[in-house]
């Protein structure tokens, strides 16, 4: 479902951390709803190893009455290398059951670019500075909010196309979560009158991890992920 693949796009924890650049491995989980309407869950897990190398899986699945109807698992895998604050992705793949949707990326940094790699001849683009996946770039906007980044602004590569996400803060709400009730940032892509946009809202206490995120269809629908649950991992990179 087209709600599953957009909100995969948003959410991402850290646990605790000691440095602003140095999250720490975590599992969690959200539950994603539309109005009423259990849809399914989300689970993201982070993991990094000490030289600096991190690999982020993201996996959701309907669930309840709604995978009755259909039953759509969908996963996304992002690992490279955290180097001083950002993030260099190295290899990334999407793949949704449903209809056995699949791509992967590339990147490549001594060529300068990122490449298309479950076809023999796919897209390429040169990188014009630092490029993220549609996925890990999550990562980022946590790590440039602990650090007061002047801009929220990434240049992401999206199966055949670099796109530019930018973000604004638009204030403060408490959120009640399963996990607790904390005060949080929220922040905005699409302009209010677009016919999609997307209100993520962040806790400091947390770490800047969503604690909620809510996503406009073009038909006006709503789907909202909130999260249940935030453990470490029981295994290692």
């Amino acid at each position: 479902m087209h709600y599953l693949v957009v909100l995969s796009l948003w959410l991402v924890v850290a646990l605790d951390s000691t440095a602003s650049d140095t999250p720490t491995p975590f599992v969690a989980v959200y539950a994603l709803s539309q109005g009423a309407v259990s849809l399914g869950t989300m689970e993201r897990r982070f993991e990094l190893d000490a030289a600096g190398a991190y690999r982020f899986v993201s996996r959701m699945k309907t669930s309840g009455v709604v995978a009755l109807f259909r039953s759509d698992k969908v996963t996304e895998t992002s690992s490279g290398q955290l180097r001083d604050g950002h993030f260099e992705p190295k290899d990334y793949s999407y793949a949704n059951s449903h209809g056995h949707k699949h791509h992967a990326l590339r990147f490549d940094y001594d060529k300068r670019t990122v490449t298309r790699s479950d076809q023999p001849a796919g897209w390429q683009a040169t990188l014009p500075g630092p490029v993220l996946d549609k996925l890990v770039y999550q990562m980022q906007m946590m790590l440039d909010l602990a650090t007061a980044a002047p801009a929220l602004h990434y240049t992401v590569a999206d199966k055949n196309k670099l796109k530019d996400y930018r973000f604004a803060e638009s204030g403060r709400e408490d959120i009640e979560t399963a996990t607790g009730r904390y005060s949080a940032v929220r922040l905005e892509r699409g302009a209010v009158d677009n016919d999609r946009r997307t209100v993520v809202w962040c806790a400091e206490a947390l770490h800047w991890l969503p604690v909620k995120v809510e996503y406009r269809e073009k038909d006006g629908s709503v789907t909202i992920a909130l999260l249940t649950s935030l453990r470490a991992p029981a295994s290692k990179l």
